[in-house]
């Protein structure tokens, strides 16, 4: 067994540096594990010694949580990328290393000499400014070596497009640019397309990961986190509407149980961009119509960007607008309290199916024309 220092010794020598300062080879290695269980937790030395023995602070819960990319049954790390790619990694470096050795062979060729032309054979190396002394000019022919680097470029490529198949990682979802034009909106959808595969892996950790780190912080939100700063994070409003003081209330043991809720994360498929755009997009649309609630309609739209406390930004019950100050053939919009008037017979808004064709549009499903007839629409 190495001693400490000899660790230390070693390291510094494989980056060349040669210090002996601070060696002592009588300082040893000693092994020291630390075992949690749900009441006890142990640290033993040397494999023999009891360190320390205290109970678990936590209350139970194990502050360790394994993730495994892919689990494997009766195996504790499953399967990694890194794995995945192994063999493909592998021949990738071969194939870099024959081109690599392929112009070497090309740069510095070898050479057919006649045995009886008293040829210096060390001064076969090419150099700028290099001369061969030989009795026959003829004697000495340099052996052809194929150029292989344009077909090895190829191989490269092929493999690393075996590499995204088998890891699921493509272009467009590292955010390489499109190979041709396209759109904002196609773009997005080859995200979505190429995320498909690692949506599976992302679900499957929500499930998994992060449900058990999620009670691990609902375990120390309960013991430290106060209630008057749990309502400054949600915010005062959200606090009161869902009874946040009823969190403290509860037994924390049915609260990690999960009984009362459950936490979920975010999926790759739901992409935020995606969801802002068709938001203000059936804003624009239904922005003071009659049938729509423009409270509601505004309060989708502040909550899907994230602004917290909406009732000090709208107003519950706002005051219709003049007769003068709305557009002809739709009615004033009133509040929750005050509904508004259905139009009158000779100014009808704009038929539905329009107003659906035109969502559909926006969305990508197409536009739907008067008599139920879709046409497809395309791009520019």
């Amino acid at each position: 067994m190495m001693t400490v220092d000899e660790y230390k010794k070693k390291r510094l020598t494989d980056v060349g540096i040669l210090d002996e300062y601070g060696y002592d080879a009588s300082r040893k290695v000693v092994e020291v594990l630390e075992y949690w269980d749900r009441d006890k937790i142990f640290v033993i030395g040397a494999k023999n010694t009891v360190l320390k023995e205290e109970d678990n602070p936590f209350g139970g819960i194990l502050p360790f949580i394994m993730a495994r990319y892919i689990p494997v049954q009766h195996e504790l790390y499953g399967i990694g990328i890194p794995e995945v790619a192994e063999s493909l990694q592998e021949e990738l470096n071969d194939v870099r290393n024959q081109r690599m050795d392929n112009v070497n062979l090309i740069i510095n060729r070898m050479w057919i000499a006649n045995k009886y032309a008293d040829i210096d054979f060390d001064s076969l190396i090419s150099y700028p400014g290099n001369v061969i002394l030989s009795n026959d000019v003829d004697a000495l022919k340099p052996l052809d070596t194929r150029d292989v680097t344009k077909s090895a470029y190829m191989e490269e490529e092929i493999i690393k497009h075996d590499m995204d198949m088998a890891t699921g990682e493509y272009g467009p979802g590292r955010g390489e640019p499109a190979q041709r034009r396209e759109t904002a909106t196609g773009i997005v959808r080859l995200q979505q397309a190429s995320n498909i595969r690692f949506d599976t892996i992302v679900k499957m950790l929500e499930f998994t990961v992060l449900r058990s780190i999620a009670k691990v912080f609902l375990w120390l939100d309960y013991h430290f986190l106060s209630p008057a700063d749990f309502a400054k994070i949600v915010g005062e409003e959200e606090f009161i509407k869902y009874n946040g003081k009823m969190f403290y209330q509860e037994d924390i043991t049915d609260i990690l149980k999960l009984y009362h809720f459950q936490p979920m994360g975010s999926s790759t498929t739901a992409i935020k961009e995606v969801r802002i755009q068709q938001i203000m997009q059936a804003y624009k649309l239904f922005n003071n119509d009659p049938f729509i609630d423009q409270v509601e309609l505004r309060k989708l739209v502040l909550d899907v960007l994230d602004i917290k406390n909406e009732s000090r930004i709208l107003i519950p019950n706002p005051a219709p607008p003049p007769p003068g100050g709305t557009k002809t053939g739709v009615p004033s919009q009133g509040g929750p309290g005050n509904p508004p008037k259905p139009p009158e017979p000779g100014n009808m808004p704009t038929q539905p199916e329009a107003a659906m064709g035109e969502l559909l549009r926006v969305s990508g499903g197409g536009m739907l024309q008067q008599g139920g007839q879709q046409t497809p629409t395309t791009e520019e």
